[in-house]
């Protein structure tokens, strides 16, 4: 029997990943945004979100999410 290597927050990680799929095919944009932050608080950096969106949403979706991360690092920015 192989052994189960699994870490929760890998775990964690990838279920959150999957729920980011989820509301940007939805267009919950506010849901979404709300679930990178917690994403990038994990470590996860832009182009790991993207690679892993891009194998579960259509073209236009992945753009929607490059957007919605723009967004988001412009919010930060002001914040300061």
């Amino acid at each position: 029997m192989q052994e189960d290597n699994t870490t929760p927050r890998t775990v964690w990680t990838e279920t959150l990943l999957e729920l980011l799929v989820a509301a940007v095919q939805r267009q919950q944009d506010t849901e979404a945004l709300r679930i990178l932050r917690d994403i990038k608080a994990k470590g996860y950096r832009k182009a790991a979100v993207i690679r892993f969106a891009s194998r579960h949403l259509n073209g236009a979706e992945v753009g929607r999410l490059d957007k919605l991360i723009t967004v988001m690092g412009k919010r930060r920015s002001n914040q300061g």
